[in-house]
Order: structure tokens, then C-alpha cells, then sequence
């Protein structure tokens, strides 16, 4: 044997080596979390948002009382607390102009018993837990319309006929 071809080996061994451990360093960063890699690189944090699904805007509301639903993204609506926490926060509801309530639920009912007929907007706001607005503000809006009773004259109770369950058949008899 040559020395030449002795050497050539060698280095194809050494090139071989050196692949493979380039492939697995290369698998090792990329399995690797984000935040060891770059410490120093900030990370793109969406702001929070909601969306009132009900009552819709434009919707008529008849009675004394409104079924509301926010939904959040990014965020949990959790009890008030003396200090902030990420993606925690709870909202502020209000009507019109009258002073803002602390609601901890995504699904509750308000009470618009003392609201006059007519249109008005209620206004939902997430706030962090301390009870600070976010930056910029998170709100929302919605306008509807207050009808006391589809029967004229205000609120009155609806009467309710009582039927015999045989009287639900044609053919039964009592």
C-alpha cells in the first residue's frame, strides 16, 4: 500500500465524522426551544382582543333583562387581582352612561330593567387585573334597542292557556 492512499482514507473518515456531527448539531438547535437559542431577540406578543357575540348589533331586546356573551382571545377572564398577570384579566360593563360593573363571566345577565324604550349601547372593556385599561384600550361596543313587551300597553304578563294533555289528541277522550 501507498502512503498517498493510506491518507486518503483517513481523510475520508475524518470528512464522514465531521458530517455527521454537523447534522446532529444542526438537529439539536433547531429541536431546541426559542428562548435558549436567542435570549436577547424579543418575541411578538399578540394583544389581547374581544368580540361581543350577543347581543348583536342592531339586535331588539324585549323584557327586563339581557343575556350577554364576550369571548376573549389571548386572554382568561379570571377574578380581579391587587397585581397584574399575563394574559389574565377580567371586564368592565356598562350601558350608556351609567357606571361601569366588574364581570368576571364570559356569559351573564344584565339587568335593563330601569332603561328607557328606545336604542341604547352597551360597552364592554377588558382591563387588566388590577383594574388598569390595557394600552392601547381594549373595548368594545354594541348598540340595541329596548321593546318592554310586544304587547301594547307596557309589561304586562302574557297569559298562558293550560291544556289538558288529552286535549293534545284529536281523537282522545277525556
Amino acid at each position: 500500500m501507498h502512503l498517498y492512499s493510506i491518507k486518503g482514507d483517513f481523510m475520508k473518515k475524518i470528512i464522514i465524522v465531521l458530517l455527521a456531527i454537523l447534522v446532529i448539531c444542526s438537529l439539536v438547535v433547531s429541536a431546541a426551544p426559542s428562548h435558549l437559542i436567542a435570549k436577547n431577540r424579543k418575541q411578538i406578543v399578540e394583544p389581547p382582543q374581544i368580540k361581543v357575540g350577543m347581543p348583536r348589533e342592531g339586535q331588539t331586546v324585549i323584557g327586563n333583562a339581557i343575556t350577554v356573551q364576550v369571548t376573549s382571545s389571548n386572554t382568561k377572564i379570571k377574578q380581579a387581582a391587587p397585581k397584574n398577570r399575563d394574559k389574565e384579566a377580567h371586564l368592565l360593563v356598562w350601558v350608556d352612561s351609567t357606571k361601569p360593573v366588574k364581570q368576571f363571566m364570559t356569559t351573564f345577565r344584565l339587568n335593563i330593567a330601569t332603561l328607557s324604550e328606545g336604542k341604547h349601547t352597551l360597552n364592554v372593556e377588558l382591563v387588566q387585573n388590577d383594574g388598569t385599561s390595557f394600552s392601547p384600550a381594549v373595548k368594545r361596543a354594541v348598540q340595541f334597542s329596548v321593546i318592554r313587551s310586544a304587547v301594547k300597553g307596557g309589561n304586562q304578563p302574557r297569559e298562558v292557556k293550560i291544556f289538558h294533555p288529552s286535549r293534545l289528541f284529536t281523537n282522545a277522550r277525556i
